[in-house]
Order: structure tokens, then C-alpha cells, then sequence
């Protein structure tokens, strides 16, 4: 969501700079360069930089796919279709009720960018986490589910004991 010079969106934690006259991303502090040249001019070569308006939200919901598949498979990091989205929340309204929404406070543990939260019409009773914080500075710049608490929380690693204690420290 950077051209080098511009931004599109604020907080994002990773800026795309030039160093040398070739593209390098800058993440937390450090440099990194690309990894597949050829995969990023092709990138660039369907989209302007930075993107137009109407494909960076749609970009970055499905950052996703750019983490490698094993990493991507351990971590449950996949994109939520929208008509998937759609059928959950016919699912819920069938299962709890018209006002399901209303009455009922909804905690998503592996949230990722918010896709599953966005047609939620009451986001003060939603609760995201999701295993990468990074996640959580991309729904705080697309301005997803503004209302809801969102945190960091790693459930695969979780603080709670085996015998159903929480591990406090």
C-alpha cells in the first residue's frame, strides 16, 4: 500500500522503499529484500502502485495467500469468502434467532484481518484476536469493525492449564 514515496493507509506495518534504484520492503525497523523479483513485477504489472482505491482493502484481507502454505496450513491463515460469510451468518440468524447479533456477544479467536466480522451489524459485541499482531494493524488502517476489541492471542499456545485452569503469568 506504498509507492516508495506515498502511503494509502496509515499504521500499516510494512513500507515498500527503494534503496539502490530496486524495491525493499521495510519492516519493524529492518530492510528486506525481495525474495522473487519476478513475482513482484508481475504483481505490479496487474495493479498500479500503490493500488487504486477499490483493490487495497481487497488486497490486504487476502494477504494471507502470500505467507508460505505450510506456515499458512499450521497457523489456520485463510481468507473467508464473502458468500461463505454469508451462509455463517443465514446459519447463526437460523440457529439463535432474528436478533442473534444484538443479544449475543460474539468472540472470533482466529479473526485474522475481520472478513468473518464485517456484515456483523452491532460490532460493540465483537471480540477478535488473532495469532499475528500485524493482523490487528491492518483492521486498525481498512477501519474493519472500528467498535469491537481486537488483541493479539496465540490459541494454539494457549494459557490455559490441562486441568482447565488459567495460567495466569
Amino acid at each position: 500500500m506504498h509507492d516508495g514515496t506515498t502511503s494509502t493507509h496509515d499504521n500499516l506495518t510494512a513500507a515498500l522503499m527503494h534503496k539502490n534504484n530496486a524495491p525493499v520492503f521495510l519492516l519493524e525497523g529492518k530492510v528486506y529484500e525481495l525474495g522473487n523479483k519476478e513475482g513482484y513485477r508481475q504483481f505490479w504489472a496487474i495493479y498500479h502502485k500503490p493500488p487504486k482505491a477499490e483493490y487495497r482493502n481487497y488486497l490486504l484481507e487476502r494477504r494471507d495467500s502470500l505467507i508460505p502454505i505450510d506456515e499458512r496450513s499450521f497457523k489456520g491463515a485463510f481468507y473467508t469468502p464473502l458468500n461463505v460469510v454469508d451462509k455463517a451468518y443465514d446459519k447463526l440468524a437460523e440457529t439463535l434467532g432474528k436478533n442473534w447479533q444484538k443479544e449475543y456477544i460474539v468472540w472470533d479467536m482466529c479473526s485474522g484481518v475481520g472478513n468473518l466480522e464485517v456484515k456483523h451489524s452491532n460490532p460493540r459485541n465483537i471480540f477478535m484476536s488473532t495469532l499475528d499482531a500485524a493482523d490487528i494493524d491492518v483492521m486498525k488502517a481498512t477501519k474493519t469493525c472500528v467498535g469491537a476489541v481486537k488483541f493479539q492471542y496465540d490459541y494454539l499456545n494457549d494459557d490455559i492449564t490441562d486441568d482447565g485452569k488459567i495460567d495466569y503469568p
